[in-house]
């Protein structure tokens, strides 16, 4: 569940944060988005810099191994 739960977050945040940026992406607008609760995105990232942290890092290693293929 605990990695089910990461993607549900970050999927959204993928397709989200080319139109809301860093600033105006919410942990509210995640929640929303999942239907899950704010306490359990805060269970899997320590903050909302964390997790647009892990969502780059997830964004450029797709990109870079599209470019490597």
């Amino acid at each position: 569940m605990t990695e089910n739960t990461r993607t549900r977050f970050l999927e959204p945040g993928l397709r989200l944060y080319p139109q809301y940026g860093c600033q105006k992406l919410t942990v509210r607008l995640l929640a929303a988005e999942t239907g899950l609760s704010l306490g359990m995105f805060h269970h899997h990232f320590a903050s909302k810099d964390a997790f647009i942290g892990e969502l780059l890092t997830l964004k450029y290693e797709t990109a870079l191994a599209g470019m490597m293929a």
